[in-house]
C-alpha cells in the first residue's frame, strides 16, 4: 500500500498541475501530465489488485467510465481524422484519468480536505494573478497575449494589433491566469465562486465575487456574467448566505447600468455587454445601439452562434449517433465561419461531446453527473448550518453553475479543472456530514 506521505504528497501535485494546466506546460506537453504518469506508475506499484476493488466501490462511477469508455472506443475507430481522433483521447483520456487518480489516492477525511484545501489556494492566486494582469500591471508569461509565450512554445496574438488596431485596450488588459483562453479562465473562477459564497464570513464570499465579477468583465465573458448572478442567487435561494448573494446581486446590477470603464473590452463585445445589461434591469435600450452591435458581422457571439448552427447540423446530419473522435474539428474545418476563418473547436462542452461521441455519450455524461449531484444533495440537511453542509451546497451550486458555464470553454483541451471538481464531488459524500470531513476543522474559504 503506498505510504500515506507519498499519497500526500502526489495528491497535492496532480491538483496544483491539474488546476493550472497550460501554465506550466511546453507547447502541447503540460507538466500535468509528467505528474499523471509518475503517479499512475506510483498505483500500478503499490495498489497493484487493489485498484479494480477501488473503483468497484464508486459503482455509479465505475458504470459511467465503462458506458463513455466504449463509445468512446466506438467513435474513435468512426473518427475522420487518426490525428484528431488522438488528440481528442488524450484531451478525455487526462480528464477522467485524474478522476480515477483522485479516487483512488484519497482514502481518508484528511486527504480530501488536504485536496480542497491545495485547490483553494491555487485558485485564489489564479484570481489574484487575473486580477493584476487585467489591471494591466503583469502578464503570466506563457500567456497568449504575453512576447515571452514562445520561450514556452506558444505562439502568441500579439500580431492582432498590427491588423486590429482598435483590439489593443482589450488584448492588453484581457486576462488569461494559468489558462490560455481568457473564457477558460473564467469557467474555473466561477466554479470556485460557490465555495467561497457559502463561507461563514459574508465579506469573504462578497470579496471573492467582486474579484471575479472584475476578472470577467475585464476577459468580455458574457455566459460567466450571467453565471456570476446565477450563483449569487442560489446562494441566497439555498440560504447558505444571503447577505454575501445579495451583496454580489447589487454589484451585478450596478455593473448592469453601464457603469463599468470601456476601456477593458474592444468596441464589439463592449456593445454586445452593455445591450445584455440594459436588457437584464429592465432599463431602456439605445436602439441604434442593439442595431449597430446586430448588424455587426465580426466578434465571438456572431462567431459562437455559427458554430452553434453548425455543431447542431452535425448533430443531425449523424442522426445523433457521433461523427467520431476529433469530428468537430473536421467539420468546422469544412463549414467555416463567415470571412473564412477556420476553427478547430465548438468553443462548447456539450456541443463538443455531441458531435464526437452521439447523444448518448453526452447523455451518458449528463446522467452520471445528475446521479452525482443527488447523492450530495441527499446528504444536506438545509437546517444545518454546519460546514459540511455549505461544503455540500457549493458542490451542488458549482454543478448548477457548470450547466451555461460549459458554454463557454474554447476547447476539451481545457476541461481539467471541471473533473478535478467531478472528482471532489464522487468523494463529497463519504465525507460530508455533522462529525465528519470539512465540518469539524476546515472552512470552504
Amino acid at each position: 500500500m503506498m505510504p500515506q506521505h507519498l499519497r500526500k504528497l502526489a495528491l497535492v501535485a496532480l491538483t496544483i498541475t491539474g488546476l493550472v494546466g497550460p501554465g506550466l506546460s511546453y507547447g502541447p506537453c503540460y507538466a500535468f501530465h509528467v505528474v499523471l504518469v509518475a503517479v499512475a506508475s506510483l498505483l500500478l506499484w503499490f495498489e497493484g489488485g487493489r485498484i479494480i476493488g477501488r473503483l468497484r466501490e464508486e459503482r455509479w462511477t465505475l458504470w459511467y467510465f465503462l458506458a463513455f469508455g466504449v463509445l468512446s472506443l466506438i467513435a474513435l475507430f468512426r473518427s475522420p481524422s487518426v490525428n484528431e481522433g488522438l488528440i481528442t483521447v488524450v484531451s478525455l483520456g487526462c480528464g477522467h484519468a485524474l478522476l480515477i487518480a483522485l479516487i483512488l489516492l484519497v482514502n481518508d477525511p484528511q486527504l480530501w480536505r488536504t485536496v480542497l484545501f491545495t485547490s483553494a489556494v491555487v485558485m485564489s492566486t489564479e484570481l489574484v494573478l487575473s486580477l493584476l494582469e487585467a489591471a494591466e500591471l503583469v502578464r503570466w508569461p506563457i500567456s497568449r497575449f504575453s512576447s515571452a509565450a514562445e520561450l514556452f512554445g506558444r505562439p502568441n496574438d500579439l500580431a492582432e494589433l498590427t491588423d486590429t488596431p482598435s483590439k489593443a485596450a482589450y488584448i492588453a488588459s484581457s486576462p488569461t491566469g494559468f489558462h490560455w483562453n481568457p473564457n477558460d479562465l473564467c469557467t474555473g473562477l466561477c466554479l470556485f465562486l460557490p465555495f467561497t459564497l457559502t463561507s461563514r464570513r459574508w465579506w469573504v464570499g462578497a470579496l471573492v465575487a467582486a474579484a471575479v465579477l472584475v476578472v470577467v468583465l475585464a476577459a468580455g465573458a458574457r455566459i460567466a456574467y450571467v453565471v456570476v448572478a446565477l450563483i449569487a442567487f442560489m446562494a441566497i435561494f439555498f440560504r447558505v448566505s444571503r447577505i454575501a448573494g445579495l451583496v454580489t446581486l447589487i454589484m451585478v446590477l450596478i455593473v448592469s447600468t453601464n457603469g463599468f470603464s470601456a476601456r477593458y473590452s474592444e468596441a464589439v463585445k463592449l456593445r454586445e455587454m452593455q445591450v445584455f445589461s440594459r436588457v437584464s434591469v429592465g432599463a431602456d435600450i439605445d436602439l441604434a445601439q442593439l442595431q449597430m452591435s446586430s448588424a455587426e458581422e465580426e466578434g465571438s457571439a456572431a462567431m459562437r452562434k455559427h458554430i452553434y448552427r453548425s455543431g447542431i447540423e452535425a448533430v443531425r446530419v449523424s442522426r445523433g449517433l457521433g461523427m467520431g473522435l476529433g469530428a468537430s474539428a473536421a467539420w468546422l474545418g469544412a463549414h467555416p465561419i463567415p470571412g473564412g476563418r477556420v476553427l478547430t473547436d465548438m468553443h462548447n462542452w456539450w456541443l463538443e461531446l455531441a458531435v464526437d461521441l452521439g447523444l448518448l455519450g453526452l447523455l451518458a455524461l449528463v446522467v452520471w453527473l445528475i446521479g452525482v449531484v443527488l447523492v450530495i444533495w441527499k446528504k444536506i440537511d438545509l437546517r444545518d448550518r454546519g460546514n459540511g453542509s455549505r461544503v455540500g451546497l457549493a458542490f451542488v451550486m458549482a454543478f448548477i453553475a457548470l450547466v451555461p458555464l460549459a458554454l463557454g470553454p474554447s476547447s476539451m483541451a481545457y476541461s481539467l479543472p471541471m473533473f478535478m471538481l467531478f472528482a471532489l464531488a464522487v468523494l463529497a459524500p463519504k465525507y460530508l456530514g455533522p462529525d465528519r470531513g470539512p465540518g469539524s476543522s476546515v472552512t470552504p474559504s
